[in-house]
């Protein structure tokens, strides 16, 4: 059985995936903003606290930032694959054909 894959859904898939990935960059930007603005608040046990808090937070925000962008980066890849695996079959085909008489 053939694979087949929508070649525009996968593009726009991968567009989607950049767009996403960006819109959480820039919401993740914002909140270090606050976050930093926020830290003198913080007195004692309390400061404490709020700098393990912050900290857990920056390492969940690089691990989810860096998974995007792996995700990102395997879409293109299999998407390039694809594109590549496809032109070298159109390729196989066309050369396949050249000896035969198509004409009717």
């Amino acid at each position: 059985m053939a694979t087949q894959v929508d070649i525009e859904g996968m593009n726009a898939a991968i567009n989607k995936a950049k767009d996403v990935h960006q819109q959480m960059v820039g919401l993740l930007a914002r909140v270090n903003s606050t976050v930093s603005e926020s830290s003198g608040v913080w007195k004692g046990a309390a400061q404490a606290a709020f700098m393990n808090v912050t900290s857990e937070y920056h390492q969940a925000a690089t691990k989810m930032n860096t998974s995007m962008d792996e995700m990102i980066s395997m879409l293109n890849q299999n998407m390039n694959q694809y594109s590549s695996q496809e032109e070298q079959a159109q390729s196989s085909i066309k050369s396949a054909g050249g000896g035969l008489n198509t004409a009717v």
